[in-house]
């Protein structure tokens, strides 16, 4: 299942570590977004082999899985509420998207 992986890290050490370890397992799409073909159990491994790299405190890692109509959250660290699921951004215009409408 695709599973869009992304991540918030405070100190650039522990950025780097973070983005060095996902590049195992997942394909870069941005920075600090990371599009995979996993499991869920194989997504919750690559979350947990994170936890040691991050400060949960103030750093947080996140997975959605990218299959179906509403993505299913996964998290370690600081966590975001993700309501509505989805934001599209064009010059001048920010258009909020609801998981039940198409």
């Amino acid at each position: 299942m695709p599973y869009l992986i992304a991540y918030d890290i405070a100190h650039p050490r522990r950025l780097a570590r973070v983005a060095r370890r996902l590049e195992h397992h997942a394909q870069r799409v941005q920075k600090s977004v990371f599009l995979a073909t996993l499991t869920l159990d194989e997504t919750q491994a690559v979350l947990d082999e994170l936890v040691p790299l991050i400060e949960p405190d103030s750093d947080r890692v996140q997975a959605w899985k990218l299959a179906g109509r509403q993505p299913r959250g996964l998290a370690r660290g600081q966590l975001i509420d993700l309501q509505p699921p989805g934001v599209v951004i064009t010059p001048g215009t920010s258009k909020l998207i609801s998981g039940d409408k198409p």
